[in-house]
């Protein structure tokens, strides 16, 4: 393995992995090269794949946006027309909130 450590004992910060109290890292790409050798156990082999969670602290609009247009007939109540969409909104784009 490539840094002979448990699982428990090895911290990621910087781009790096690191075994807690040494100085033994290895690099994040470090990393993705190997999972494509040789010199790691098959089912570690391949993509390297995360998960990540990131809170942002300040307040921000929203990526996004969605539209829906409907008509109503006045004299029955129902629906007439239905149209609806989603989109991403630019940069260019002004929020009208």
């Amino acid at each position: 393995m490539m840094l002979e450590a448990a699982e428990a004992d090895i911290e990621f910060a910087h781009g790096r992995f690191v075994v807690k109290r040494t100085d033994r890292t290895v690099g994040l790409f470090e990393v993705a090269a190997a999972a494509f050798g040789d010199g790691i156990p098959a089912e570690l082999r391949g993509p390297v794949t995360g998960i990540s969670d990131e809170t942002i602290s300040i307040p921000s609009y929203a990526y996004a946006c969605a539209v829906c247009e409907v008509e109503v007939d006045p004299e029955t109540g129902l629906r007439s027309r239905f149209s609806g969409m989603r989109r991403s909104t630019t940069a260019t784009e002004r929020s009208t909130h």
